[in-house]
């Protein structure tokens, strides 16, 4: 039996909600650019593309989520290890996204100056609370789809919420030191690499089916526990595959026949579910307790 945590219909909206993100992305990128243009800040003109790059991460993961929903022969258990890979692409483009700021900072003209700053200042004011307002969402989604990628978009959002309050800071203080623009850029570099990085671990160790929390793992312990019939978890472990999580127990069980066994052991995977919506499977094996004192 396989724990369903939302219907068909729902799905389909957590993944248009990455399509979406693509969408406030575009609008991101014309506003900045604009700004950018307007006003000949550096920052602004590498966020811009920033966001470009943002774009084509909200795409790529709206394909992973899409074709993560779906099982085959060849793939019985799902390619729900797909959306961490579209996490894991998310992090790339988050390095390249750094890696054009510096170079702009680099390349840019050290006696430019910043030109029609209020004006710039009031665009960036309604930018700062869009992406504030979309990242909120989105990261919220992603939680109740317990979506990776999601809430990995969502974190690269917070980023975009981050760089464009610097730059926001940044002209505001150009009226009094006009060189702080290249500054600001390189630090919004390396705070965005720190979270790519973040982004770029989390995704690896799913991808190389690392063990879930222990405080999980505890908690499915007790409601294993809880159970009369169970003297005892001899062994408890699990992995996480994009958004669900898959479990496999061994137990001791105090019964008289194999039916019972079974019984039992089918109302463990039922109280599991309900407890954690999130596994998509547990296998439990199980030996008698008589068996194991005889020995």
């Amino acid at each position: 039996m396989t724990a369903k945590i939302v219907s068909t219909e729902t799905k389909k909206s957590f993944a248009y909600v990455a399509l979406l993100s693509a969408g406030f992305h575009i609008i991101l990128v014309v506003l900045k650019y604009g700004l950018g243009t307007l006003s000949g800040s550096i920052a602004l003109r590498a966020d811009a593309f920033h966001s470009l790059v943002d774009v084509l991460s909200s795409l790529g993961i709206f394909a992973g989520i899409k074709i993560s929903e779906r099982k085959s022969k060849v793939f019985p258990y799902g390619l729900y290890k797909v959306e961490n890979l579209a996490a894991l692409a998310t992090s790339i483009f988050i390095f390249f996204a750094a890696y054009e700021i510096v170079k702009e900072v680099i390349h840019a003209d050290p006696n430019a100056a910043i030109s029609n700053v209020p004006v710039a200042i009031l665009g960036l004011l309604v930018t700062v609370i869009l992406i504030f307002l979309f990242a909120r969402y989105e990261k919220k989604i992603g939680k109740k789809a317990g979506s990776p990628s999601l809430i990995a978009d969502a974190k690269h959002i917070g980023t975009d919420l981050l760089s464009t309050t610097g730059i926001l800071i940044g002209l505001i203080v150009s009226f009094w030191k006009p060189n702080l623009d290249r500054y600001i850029a390189v630090v919004i570099a390396i705070l965005i690499i720190r979270l790519g990085w973040t982004i770029l671990v989390d995704s690896v160790k799913v991808l190389l089916d690392a063990s879930i929390k222990n405080e999980m793992l505890d908690d499915i312990r007790k409601v294993l526990s809880n159970f009369p019939a169970v003297k005892d978890v001899t062994r408890l472990s699990g992995r996480c595959s994009g958004r669900f999580k898959f479990i496999e127990a061994e137990v001791v069980l105090d019964v008289e026949t194999l039916k019972d066994a079974h019984d039992i052991s089918s109302s463990i995977e039922e109280e599991t579910y309900d407890c954690f919506p999130e596994i998509d499977k547990i296998l439990i094996h199980y030996e008698p307790a008589k068996k194991q004192n005889n020995e």
